[in-house]
C-alpha cells in the first residue's frame, strides 16, 4: 500500500469517528474505572481540557480525536447503538437539536423514560408567573429543560401527558407524564443495545 493510500485510508477513518454524546463521555470513563486526571495524562492534555470535552464544551481533532475514540471503543462504545437510539427517537446524530432553547439528548430521555418505568409518572409544577419572572417559563431552568424533554417525549407518543391549572398551587401549571407501551419498548431496546439490565 502506498502512502498516499495510507494517508486516505486515515482520512476515512478519521471521517468517520464521532464521539459519544457529551453525556456518555464521563459515564464511559467511569465505568472503567479510570479517572479524569489519569486519562487526560495519558493523552497529554491538560485535566480542564478533558473534562471540557466531556461536557461537550470543546470537540477534539486529530490525533486527540483518534486517540479518545480507542478509549471510549475500549470502553464499549458503539457508534452503531448510539445510531440506532438517535432513529429511534427521531434525531439526526450529530446535529443538534433543541425544544424551547432545551438541548435534547437521548441519554436524557433514556433517564426519564427509566424514571418513569417505575409506575408512577412524573409530576412536574411551574409555579403562576410573578413579579420578575418570566410568564414563558415561571419555574428554574431545571424544570423547563425537564418539561421540554417530557414533552418531546410525549409528543413522539413514548408518554402520556396529562394536566391544567392546579389552584393548589397558586395558579399553577402542574403536568404528569407516564409512560407508554412504546416508551417501555423503547427503554427496552436501549437496555439491549447499551447491555443494562
Amino acid at each position: 500500500m502506498s502512502e498516499f493510500d495510507k494517508i486516505v485510508n486515515l482520512a476515512a477513518e478519521r471521517s468517520q469517528m464521532r464521539l459519544p454524546e457529551p453525556a456518555e463521555r464521563k459515564a464511559l470513563r467511569q465505568r472503567v474505572g479510570v479517572a479524569g486526571d489519569a486519562l487526560a495524562r495519558s493523552l497529554n492534555i491538560k485535566p480542564a481540557t478533558l473534562y471540557r470535552i466531556e461536557r461537550g464544551e470543546q470537540e477534539p481533532t486529530g490525533e486527540l480525536l483518534a486517540n479518545l475514540m480507542r478509549f471510549y471503543r475500549a470502553a464499549g462504545y458503539d457508534e452503531r447503538r448510539t445510531q440506532n437510539m438517535h432513529t429511534l427517537f427521531g434525531l439526526t446524530e450529530g446535529m443538534p437539536f433543541t425544544v424551547d432553547g432545551t438541548p435534547i439528548e437521548v441519554a436524557d430521555l433514556l433517564q426519564l423514560l427509566q424514571r418513569m418505568s417505575f409506575g408512577e409518572p412524573i409530576v412536574v409544577e411551574q409555579p403562576r408567573a410573578g413579579e420578575g419572572i418570566s410568564k414563558r417559563y415561571d419555574a428554574s431552568a431545571t424544570w423547563a429543560e425537564e418539561h421540554s424533554r417530557l414533552t418531546f417525549l410525549a409528543r413522539r407518543g413514548f408518554c402520556t401527558s396529562s394536566g391544567g391549572v392546579d389552584p393548589e398551587n397558586d395558579g399553577g401549571i402542574v403536568e404528569s407524564f407516564a409512560i407508554t407501551n412504546d416508551g417501555l419498548a423503547a427503554l427496552t431496546q436501549a437496555k439491549a443495545a447499551y447491555g443494562g439490565d
